[in-house]
């Protein structure tokens, strides 16, 4: 299974002002609904080789997106690197494409 790329309402062609991470306090990072998606999966955010975030579906049809905020004080000016994992309730696990978005 594939999984959808994440979304960064915040970014511009994947890049970040800072002024824009001040005004909600980090990075707004939104995992749109899968294909398959399943109650009691687990949907993993990694910023940089840190896991930072997960959520469990409870519903399907009200869960998604799922919206994560990584919190500014981890979000220095630069380069960073952005993936999801899906962790179904066999311990399938998947992951999306690794996405690098550039702070300003």
């Amino acid at each position: 299974m594939a999984l959808p790329d994440l979304i960064l309402p915040q970014a511009t062609n994947n890049v970040i002002q800072s002024a824009d991470i001040a005004l909600v306090g980090g990075v707004a990072v939104s995992i749109p609904a899968y294909i398959g998606a399943q109650q009691g999966d687990l949907v993993c955010i990694s910023w940089g080789n840190m896991r930072r975030a997960a959520a469990v579906i409870a519903d399907v049809n009200q869960d998604f997106p799922v919206v994560f905020l990584i919190p500014d004080d981890l979000t220095a000016i630069g380069q960073h690197a952005l993936i999801y994992d899906v962790t179904d309730n066999f311990d399938n696990s998947v992951s999306s494409d690794p996405v690098t978005i550039t702070i300003e």
